[in-house]
């Protein structure tokens, strides 16, 4: 049987796939989308840590991204963009 720390190494190597974290800053930001965009808590800490990793994209099957603030930044580079998947 494989042991987890084999897994989460197998995918980082074969799919490059990064393990983020959080801590208190992301946490903040969070609370903040979560009062601006009426999140749930889950989807406002995903999309935090997209923002705070400075992602350009963030892909979602969730409805509850589907909101007109997320294109009203003065500065749209600025922003990880929400991408809705049908």
């Amino acid at each position: 049987m494989i042991d987890i720390n084999e897994f989460l190494s197998a995918l980082r190597q074969h799919f490059h796939i990064e393990f983020l974290t959080t801590d208190a800053y992301i946490q903040d930001l969070a609370l903040a989308q979560m009062r601006l965009f009426q999140l749930e808590a889950y989807d406002a800490l995903h999309y935090a840590i997209a923002t705070y990793h400075h992602y350009d994209y963030f892909a979602t099957l969730d409805g509850d991204f589907v909101h007109t603030l997320y294109n009203q930044d003065p500065d749209p580079a600025s922003i990880t963009k929400i991408i809705k998947i049908a």
